[in-house]
């Protein structure tokens, strides 16, 4: 028998009050997850505490200040979560979920990070460069890490083509 302190709720079970104090916990318990490697377990926390703040942000009315600080928070939580899908190689869900907050929030310098990442992982390479100028554009503090990445795609693009020209010698004596 477990004493009534000891038992969680369901984050649906939840009053809007509770839920609100139950989105930080999450989020760091998501963080601390993320930090030990541990991304699949990061996730869902993300996920729940996302789930929790739309929940609250459908009673309110949709750009006004209380319904935009929410959706702030929820943006945060939502590129900690496409982070850990990035290591997870889960990069399609990633461009799903940063596409968009994109078209919603175009400011979003880490959306536009995390999807030229995506994309470079699936081999996209025009528009991985495309967002990765976005990044450097939208924070020019990022210039440094960001052609690094570049670089990076660039001799993956290189390894890629000269596999693909030895594969295709061999086809066509």
């Amino acid at each position: 028998v477990e004493s009534p302190s000891m038992y969680k709720r369901e984050t649906w079970a939840l009053s809007d009050d509770e839920k609100l104090k139950a989105v930080p916990v999450l989020h760091g318990e998501g963080n601390r997850l993320f930090k030990l490697g541990r991304y699949e377990d990061a996730t869902n926390k993300y996920r729940e505490a996302v789930i929790c703040l739309k929940n609250i942000q459908t009673k309110e009315k949709p750009w006004e200040v209380p319904w935009m600080k929410l959706e702030k928070m929820i943006n945060t939580l939502i590129l900690n979560y496409c982070q850990s899908l990035l290591r997870m190689d889960e990069f399609y869900e990633v461009l799903e979920h940063t596409t968009d907050l994109i078209q919603h929030h175009p400011g979003l310098t880490k959306a536009y990070f995390l999807r030229a990442k995506a994309n470079a992982e699936v081999w996209n390479e025009a528009e991985a460069k495309k967002d990765f100028e976005k990044v450097m554009e939208l924070d020019p503090t990022m210039t440094r890490q960001v052609k690094k990445e570049i670089l990076k795609l660039e001799m993956r693009m290189q390894e890629k083509e000269e596999e693909e020209k030895l594969k295709y010698k061999n086809l066509f004596p």
